[in-house]
């Protein structure tokens, strides 16, 4: 009877999910990137008027802000008014606008077809087709905005309500980290991945652990552990329990954004969980492929269109299908703490064989190393997953009872908690470093559809003559070998037993030592909970002495200047460690600031002492609005009030304006021969002097705004010129006023580099010894120029370029 029964279940599951399957390959073959009939896209190649909602999360990324919006556009087509409906991707600047779920917007602007990249498998136009957007629209003008409105809709506003929630973990988690701390955690934590830095995105890659960065089946564990923990202790009906878990994880699933990884743990976890609420025994393979079933008839197109299934399911597929296997193939050693680590290495190398031919066939790259990194730096990151979630919760509890005096009490937990963290990524990182540079850690190409069939097919056959063997060869050896004589009476077994003797005679002496102290001293606790209190001192005096030593280490450094890497932009940091000043010539682009800025100081220090922006221009300017939310900065200096006069006709300048506003800053003009010096008591650290401007500009105006640059001069410790986006007719006159004056060791060069700049009369007169040049990788304008190089080449001066050496750090 229960043979039957078990077969029925079975075949009941199988045949569910194979009529699924059988509806989302159908469904699967019709989708294509072809425009449909009466969709948006009809209007591509011309300017449209887009009337709608947004009806996606707000994707953070670190130059740009992606949101889809749904509705009319309108567009005119040889002179005739033309409307469709559909969804579109809109692309927009980061720092201009903030968007959430069921904002009304207006749009203007042109209408594309996604790109396909020749040179990648990954089909982008594709990926968004399955989604239902068949057109994008970039950097458009933004006629109005209406912010979210609460209807009749509970469903609605619900949705709404739990995505305003994701936004204020979001801030909490940037308020309390710096980066890129806080992409991490983010994307560990609600699956937010756009503020991660592409260079730790790579590295990830590289070494075969970038899977951290998503929500998944440790998360979903996580979360079921945690609600049933709390509701537990007020019923212990397993109805009520299992409609709460269920509930809790639906909710964070919504926080996460639904990506399918998560999706799919949270619907094996549940069917696991009911199971034990009603005292069976799960069956991972039936939550497998029921999970698989259940995401494919909500989303029938995701087996072609999402990577991010195929991956997880491919992933699963190996812990429980290939696993098993090599694990039932080794009959010796299977005792000890070695042994747990090779079980964790079987299941890394298991998940690598069904995974890794896709990620190869997508990304175009292979990690051969990735058993090993999972086995050393998946540890530490199920250490930092926790530290994140309690983080979390004393940020909304502080928030809850800022005006109490709990308050006082969370803040220093929340910054040891902070500590932690930090020292987590810290080691992960450095232990990344490391482990790339191991001789052919990874390899990059190309694969054709044709190789990745044939090895998923080989892969198959491989395991079923494989489980014969083991079954028939292996397995009936091994436990021939586990019941014999030689294996119970080995020196390894009775030398375990030795160690926890010994380990058990050790912690009784211990105990009664500690009882003897607790009664002389009057402090009597039981055994747990002094158990744990020692554990909890231990941990928090470990961290403070992990951090005193970070802070003196930090304090110890000598000072320097930074060239950071911020893309096609310029970012200076000149740092004095042992007095904690710093100041910032110009922030970049988008949001790449934060990182390289998280990177280069001391995780505490979260204070920009003097800001100068050289010119008002989006590459120098972004990065400051977004830094003003991070750091506390008291004073700016800016090249001239240009930025005052022009602020209702500049919106970059106009939201950078009410920042400063927001966050008190004192502002001053620069003026030429303006100096400034940093003193500690009598000592001269650093002197300072401005060059330009000559004059107000703003009642002056000039034609291009670049010869509007504030040049700055470091006269000491060093000989530096910092010459913002100077091109050659305002060399030209700072030559003719300061000709004798000029030279310096060190020169960042204007404009990014362009041939516009760096003319040879006035690299004859600052005869630097060094060249810096601030600019993107394969940026669009062609910076740095050929003729550029070649001048300072033939001139013998060596040249730091951020696209080839990355982050440039120079001491003073």
């Amino acid at each position: 009877m229960r043979i039957a029964n078990w077969c029925r279940h079975r075949l009941l599951v199988l045949i569910c999910f194979l009529f699924v399957l059988s509806v989302a390959i159908r469904e699967g073959t019709r989708l294509s990137v072809t425009c449909p009939r009466g969709d948006l896209c009809g209007l591509a190649e011309n300017r449209v008027k887009i009337e709608g909602e947004v009806v996606s999360l707000s994707s953070e990324r670190l130059e740009k802000t992606i949101i889809e919006v749904e509705g009319k556009g309108s567009a005119s087509i040889s002179g005739v008014i033309k409307v469709l409906s559909g969804k579109i991707q809109v692309t927009l600047p980061h720092a201009q606008y903030n968007f959430y779920y069921g904002d009304q917007v207006i749009l203007e602007g042109g209408l594309k077809l996604p790109n396909q990249d020749p040179k990648e498998n990954f089909s982008y136009p594709l990926y968004l087709a399955g989604k239902g957007i068949y057109s994008t629209m970039y950097y458009p003008d933004v006629v109005e905005t209406r912010p979210i409105t609460y209807g009749s809709s509970h469903w609605g506003n619900f949705y709404k309500g739990v995505l305003n929630f994701r936004e204020r973990i979001r801030h909490i988690l940037s308020n309390y980290l710096i980066e890129p701390d806080g992409s991490i955690l983010k994307a560990m934590l609600i699956g937010d991945q756009g503020s991660v830095p592409q260079k730790l995105r790579r590295e990830l890659s590289e070494v075969g652990v970038i899977h951290i960065l998503s929500v998944s089946g440790t998360h979903i564990t996580l979360a079921i552990a945690i609600i049933t923990f709390f509701v537990s202790k007020f019923t212990l009906k397993r109805s009520i329990i299992f409609g709460f878990t269920a509930l809790g994880v639906a909710g964070y699933l919504l926080l996460a954004g639904s990506p399918s990884c998560a999706s799919r743990s949270a619907i094996m976890g549940l069917i696991a969980f009911l199971a034990l609420s009603q005292g069976r025994q799960s069956n991972f393979k039936t939550a497998l492929w029921l999970s698989a079933a259940v995401l494919l008839y909500f989303n029938p197109a995701a087996i072609f269109s999402d990577v991010g299934f195929e991956l997880s399911f491919l992933a699963i597929i190996g812990m429980v299908y290939v696993y098993p296997l090599l694990d039932k193939s080794i009959t010796w050693g299977r005792i000890g703490f070695c042994w747990k680590l090779v079980k964790v290495f079987l299941l890394s190398v298991s998940i690598s064989l069904t995974t890794t031919p896709l990620v190869f066939y997508y990304f175009g790259i292979v990690s051969w190393i990735s058993p090993i990194t999972n086995l050393i730096l998946l540890p530490l990151f199920s250490l930092v997953l926790p530290a994140g979630f309690l983080l979390l919760g004393l940020g909304l509890l502080a928030e809850a009872c800022h005006s109490l005096s709990l308050f006082y009490f969370l803040d220093p937990i929340s910054k040891l908690t902070v500590s932690a963290i930090h020292s987590l990524l810290l080691l992960t990182e450095r232990l990344t470093s490391l482990l790339l540079k191991i001789p052919g850690s990874y390899s990059e190409g190309t694969a054709r559809p044709g190789w990745v069939i044939l090895y998923y097919a080989l892969l198959f056959l491989s395991t079923l003559v494989f489980q014969v063997i083991v079954k028939k060869h292996i397995f009936p050896h091994r436990l021939d070998y586990f019941e014999s004589e030689e294996f119970l009476s080995s020196p390894s077994r009775e030398d375990k037993k030795g160690k926890m003797k010994a380990y058990k005679a050790a912690r009784e002496t211990f105990k009664k030592c500690y009882r003897t102290v607790s009664k002389k001293y009057k402090v009597m606790f039981e055994e747990e909970i002094s158990g744990n209190w020692l554990s909890f001192w231990s941990l928090v005096s470990g961290f403070l002495l992990l951090t005193s030593v970070t802070y003196l280490y930090s304090s110890s450094r000598p000072p320097s200047l930074a060239m950071l890497d911020v893309g096609q932009g310029d970012a200076m940091l000149l740092n004095w460690p042992r007095y904690h000043f710093q100041i910032l010539i110009d922030g970049g682009p988008g949001r790449n600031v934060l990182s390289e800025l998280g990177e280069t100081l001391p995780f505490y220090d979260r204070k920009i002492e003097l800001l100068i922006l050289s010119h008002p221009h989006q590459d120098h300017l972004e990065g400051l609005i977004t830094l003003l939310d991070r750091y506390e900065t008291a004073q700016l200096i800016l090249n001239s009030n240009i930025t005052v006069g022009a602020i209702h006709k500049l919106p970059l300048q106009k939201i950078f304006w009410q920042k400063l506003v927001e966050n008190k800053v004192s502002i001053s003009i620069a003026k030429r021969n303006q100096r400034f010096y940093l003193n500690k008591g009598a000592k001269n650290v650093a002197e300072f002097r401005f060059l330009t401007p000559l004059f107000d500009y703003s009642q002056n105006p000039i034609a291009d705004i670049n010869d509007n640059s504030a040049v700055l001069e470091m006269n000491y410790p060093r000989k530096i010129l910092f010459m913002g986006d100077a091109q050659s007719r305002l060399e030209k006159i700072v030559l003719s006023k300061e000709s004798h004056n000029i030279q310096a060791e060190i020169l960042k060069i204007g404009h990014h580099g362009s041939r516009f700049s760096t003319s040879d009369e006035f690299l004859d007169y600052a005869g630097p010894d060094a060249a810096l040049i601030s600019v993107g990788k394969n940026n669009f304008y062609g910076h740095p120029a050929v003729s550029t190089l070649k001048k300072l080449e033939d001139k013998g001066i060596k040249i730091y370029r951020t696209d080839k050496d990355g982050r440039v750090i120079l001491n003073l």
